[in-house]
Protein backbone atom coordinates (compact mmCIF):
# COMPACT_ATOMS: atom_id res chain seq x y z
CA UNK A 1 0.00 0.00 0.00
CA UNK A 2 1.24 3.10 -0.77
CA UNK A 3 2.31 5.83 1.95
CA UNK A 4 -0.22 8.35 2.58
CA UNK A 5 0.08 11.82 3.86
CA UNK A 6 -0.95 13.30 7.00
CA UNK A 7 -1.49 17.36 8.08
CA UNK A 8 2.52 17.76 9.64
CA UNK A 9 4.07 15.91 6.29
CA UNK A 10 5.31 12.82 7.71
CA UNK A 11 4.23 9.84 5.41
CA UNK A 12 2.35 7.07 6.79
CA UNK A 13 1.87 3.89 5.77
CA UNK A 14 -2.37 3.14 6.41
CA UNK A 15 -1.00 -0.39 7.48
CA UNK A 16 -0.06 0.63 10.58
CA UNK A 17 -2.69 2.35 12.10
CA UNK A 18 -2.90 5.94 13.74
CA UNK A 19 -1.79 4.56 17.33
CA UNK A 20 1.97 3.92 15.95
CA UNK A 21 1.63 6.77 14.16
CA UNK A 22 0.70 9.28 17.79
CA UNK A 23 3.78 7.25 19.11
CA UNK A 24 6.22 8.34 16.29
CA UNK A 25 5.08 11.92 16.47
CA UNK A 26 5.20 12.08 20.17
CA UNK A 27 9.03 10.89 19.90
CA UNK A 28 9.55 13.33 17.69
CA UNK A 29 8.37 16.35 19.25
CA UNK A 30 10.25 15.23 22.28
CA UNK A 31 13.43 14.92 20.09
CA UNK A 32 12.70 18.79 19.41
CA UNK A 33 12.84 19.38 22.48
CA UNK A 34 16.04 17.66 23.35
CA UNK A 35 17.11 19.13 20.11
CA UNK A 36 16.78 23.11 20.79
CA UNK A 37 17.70 22.35 24.65
CA UNK A 38 21.41 20.88 23.50
CA UNK A 39 21.78 23.34 20.64
CA UNK A 40 21.21 26.54 23.91
CA UNK A 41 23.88 23.80 26.08
CA UNK A 42 26.42 23.74 23.15
CA UNK A 43 26.60 27.52 21.74
CA UNK A 44 27.00 28.55 25.49
CA UNK A 45 29.78 26.54 26.41
CA UNK A 46 31.54 27.20 22.70
CA UNK A 47 31.16 30.77 23.70
CA UNK A 48 32.03 30.84 27.00
CA UNK A 49 35.24 28.83 25.76
CA UNK A 50 35.78 31.43 23.10
CA UNK A 51 35.83 34.65 25.85
CA UNK A 52 38.49 32.97 27.77
CA UNK A 53 40.78 33.17 24.51
CA UNK A 54 39.36 36.60 23.40
CA UNK A 55 41.54 39.14 23.60
CA UNK A 56 39.94 42.64 22.08
CA UNK A 57 36.76 44.36 23.65
CA UNK A 58 35.24 44.25 20.17
CA UNK A 59 35.92 40.14 19.78
CA UNK A 60 33.93 40.03 23.64
CA UNK A 61 31.27 41.99 22.38
CA UNK A 62 30.44 40.32 19.13
CA UNK A 63 30.50 36.72 21.67
CA UNK A 64 28.30 37.84 23.96
CA UNK A 65 25.55 39.58 21.30
CA UNK A 66 25.76 36.25 19.80
CA UNK A 67 25.29 33.94 23.14
CA UNK A 68 22.39 36.40 23.49
CA UNK A 69 20.26 36.37 20.81
CA UNK A 70 21.18 32.75 20.34
CA UNK A 71 20.08 31.89 23.58
CA UNK A 72 16.65 34.22 23.15
CA UNK A 73 15.83 32.36 20.18
CA UNK A 74 16.58 28.94 21.30
CA UNK A 75 14.44 29.78 24.35
CA UNK A 76 11.48 31.62 22.78
CA UNK A 77 11.52 28.38 19.75
CA UNK A 78 11.58 25.86 22.84
CA UNK A 79 8.85 27.46 24.22
CA UNK A 80 6.47 27.98 21.19
CA UNK A 81 7.27 24.25 20.22
CA UNK A 82 6.20 23.37 24.01
CA UNK A 83 3.15 25.01 24.21
CA UNK A 84 1.97 25.31 20.43
CA UNK A 85 -0.92 22.89 21.48
CA UNK A 86 -3.38 22.80 24.51
CA UNK A 87 -2.77 20.08 26.16
CA UNK A 88 0.54 19.31 24.88
CA UNK A 89 -0.36 15.62 24.45
CA UNK A 90 -3.03 16.78 21.49
CA UNK A 91 0.12 17.39 19.14
CA UNK A 92 0.37 13.65 18.81
CA UNK A 93 -2.83 12.57 20.15
CA UNK A 94 -4.93 14.70 17.03
CA UNK A 95 -5.01 11.94 14.99
CA UNK A 96 -6.59 9.74 17.35
CA UNK A 97 -9.93 11.83 18.01
CA UNK A 98 -8.20 13.68 20.86
CA UNK A 99 -9.96 17.15 22.04
CA UNK A 100 -8.13 20.09 22.27
CA UNK A 101 -6.28 22.95 19.79
CA UNK A 102 -3.28 24.26 18.41
CA UNK A 103 -1.82 27.66 17.11
CA UNK A 104 -1.31 28.24 13.42
CA UNK A 105 1.05 25.95 12.01
CA UNK A 106 2.42 28.32 10.09
CA UNK A 107 3.70 30.68 12.90
CA UNK A 108 5.80 27.88 13.79
CA UNK A 109 7.61 27.52 10.28
CA UNK A 110 7.95 30.41 10.39
CA UNK A 111 9.40 30.67 13.67
CA UNK A 112 11.78 27.90 12.52
CA UNK A 113 13.07 29.46 9.70
CA UNK A 114 14.32 32.72 12.17
CA UNK A 115 15.77 29.67 14.32
CA UNK A 116 17.24 28.49 11.70
CA UNK A 117 18.76 31.14 10.38
CA UNK A 118 19.58 32.90 13.95
CA UNK A 119 21.65 29.20 14.60
CA UNK A 120 23.42 29.39 11.43
CA UNK A 121 24.51 33.09 11.96
CA UNK A 122 25.89 31.95 15.19
CA UNK A 123 27.84 28.76 13.70
CA UNK A 124 29.53 30.83 11.52
CA UNK A 125 30.79 33.49 13.83
CA UNK A 126 31.92 30.64 16.04
CA UNK A 127 33.92 29.44 13.48
CA UNK A 128 35.53 32.53 11.78
CA UNK A 129 35.91 34.65 14.56
CA UNK A 130 38.86 32.42 16.54
CA UNK A 131 40.77 32.58 12.98
CA UNK A 132 40.54 36.65 13.87
CA UNK A 133 41.62 35.79 17.30
CA UNK A 134 44.88 33.77 16.55
CA UNK A 135 45.58 35.99 13.25
CA UNK A 136 47.24 38.85 15.57
CA UNK A 137 49.24 36.77 18.37
CA UNK A 138 52.64 37.06 18.18
CA UNK A 139 53.23 32.99 17.34
CA UNK A 140 55.72 31.28 15.14
CA UNK A 141 53.52 30.76 11.60
CA UNK A 142 53.74 27.36 11.73
CA UNK A 143 52.13 26.89 15.07
CA UNK A 144 49.31 29.64 14.21
CA UNK A 145 48.54 27.50 11.16
CA UNK A 146 48.04 24.49 13.31
CA UNK A 147 46.00 26.13 15.81
CA UNK A 148 44.04 27.48 12.62
CA UNK A 149 43.57 24.01 11.24
CA UNK A 150 42.57 22.49 14.39
CA UNK A 151 39.60 25.34 14.69
CA UNK A 152 39.02 24.62 11.03
CA UNK A 153 38.15 20.69 12.36
CA UNK A 154 35.81 22.23 14.99
CA UNK A 155 33.90 24.08 12.02
CA UNK A 156 33.09 20.61 10.61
Amino acid sequence: MPPTDIPIGLKVRPQLGFVITADFIQWWWFCEQLYCLICLTLKFSIGLFLLRIAVHKSQKIILWVVMIVSGLMSVYFFLLFLLQCRPIAYFWGQYTGMEGSCIDPLIISRTAYVYSGVSCWSDWTFCILPGFMVWNIQMNPRTKASVLCLFGLGAM
